[in-house]
């Protein structure tokens, strides 16, 4: 095989507890299984990750990070320019459909952040009640009964 055209290096693979059979026996298994396939160029899903660094300069001379490999993996890494990178026309189509919506995108995600924003202050609203101001009435004053009835009559009840 011949030396790569640009440097490599290998991330650590990202392999959790959670990803695993927690069955030891069945586990065995359908690990002996699935790394057969997986390592099998012709049968392993192959992921391709391109990602087009920005650039406040020319757009034909920005970075562009590339990484191949396989799940549970650590890829083959790579960066180039996008000058320098022939893309298959599908994206290169792609890219410029994407390009020419950039407008409308940043309209709609504007749009999208002002409703967020006004549910939020509804909400606001309706979770911040405004403190209710004291109220201001006279002091209470006695009530004083009539000379001519007695003392039994203010203490007894009436029914009728």
């Amino acid at each position: 095989m011949s030396k790569p055209a640009h440097p490599r290096k290998s991330l650590s693979s990202n392999n959790s507890p959670a990803d695993k059979n927690s069955n030891p026996d069945s586990h065995s298994l359908e690990e002996n299984t699935t790394a057969d396939e997986s390592y099998n160029f012709q049968k392993a899903r192959i992921i391709i990750h391109l990602e087009i660094l920005s650039s406040a300069e020319d757009n034909q001379n920005r970075t562009v990070s590339i990484g191949v490999g396989i799940k549970n993996d650590p890829p083959l890494l790579a960066t180039t320019t996008l000058s320098s990178l022939n893309l298959p026309p599908v994206i290169q189509q792609m890219l410029e459909e994407l390009e020419s919506q950039m407008p409308e995108r940043a309209a709609a995600a504007t749009e999208r952040k002002m409703w967020r924003q006004k549910q939020e202050d509804a909400q606001r609203q309706i979770t911040v009640k405004p403190t209710p101001k004291p109220c201001k009435l006279p002091p209470a004053q006695p009530i004083h009964f009539p000379d001519s009835q007695s003392l039994e009559a203010q203490h007894q009840l009436t029914l009728f």
